[in-house]
């Protein structure tokens, strides 16, 4: 038999919290995807969603993100900008026009005016916002599971153009010229 003092049960219920504790922080250490997200507040750039007003954050890594106030390259986008889609003439027809905003560290882009007209296909929303001054991509919800890809890239400061692509495949070619 042996002359140590046998533990109480606090104790021990203790030893077995810091064992946990330590198992679950190596688990996030190994695997930083499973750690949950806090819940978003107004100062990380959370608003409410209404149907033809997503809210996105600018992809930028957490070390480099900028307070709100200091001017980004991707925010080049902010504004006023008038949709054009080059028809099958070749000829540019006016589809819509939107606002570009900054909200917190991302973009919302709200529909201004939406054409309809045969064969044109509303947006739903915008979603998945990126800019970076010289390229500016997002998605937008056609309804129906549809969605389509926006990738334009900056031809002058007031206008950008690019191809809209649904499922891989390149189904238009559009022009954004900012609103003066």
């Amino acid at each position: 038999m042996t002359d140590q003092p046998s533990r109480g049960p606090l104790e021990k219920w203790g030893a077995k919290a810091v064992a946990l504790t330590a198992i679950i922080s190596l688990v996030f250490l190994v695997f930083p995807r499973l750690k949950p997200e806090p819940e978003p507040s107004p100062e990380r750039g959370a608003s409410s969603v209404l149907p033809s007003t997503l809210v996105v954050r600018q992809e930028t890594p957490p070390a480099t993100l900028a307070s709100p106030s200091v001017e980004q390259p991707g925010d080049v986008i902010l504004g006023t900008w008038r949709q054009y889609w080059y028809g099958p003439a070749g000829d540019l027809q006016w589809l819509s026009t939107y606002v570009v905003s900054k909200v917190g560290t991302g973009y919302a882009m709200t529909a201004l005016e939406l054409v309809e007209a045969e064969g044109v296909t509303p947006s739903l929303g915008v979603f998945d916002v990126r800019a970076d001054g010289y390229e500016w991509e997002f998605s937008s919800n056609w309804g129906q599971g549809r969605v389509g890809y926006f990738v334009l890239y900056r031809v002058s400061p007031s206008r950008f153009e690019g191809d809209v692509m649904e499922g891989g495949r390149v189904v238009g070619r559009n022009r954004w010229v900012k609103v003066p």
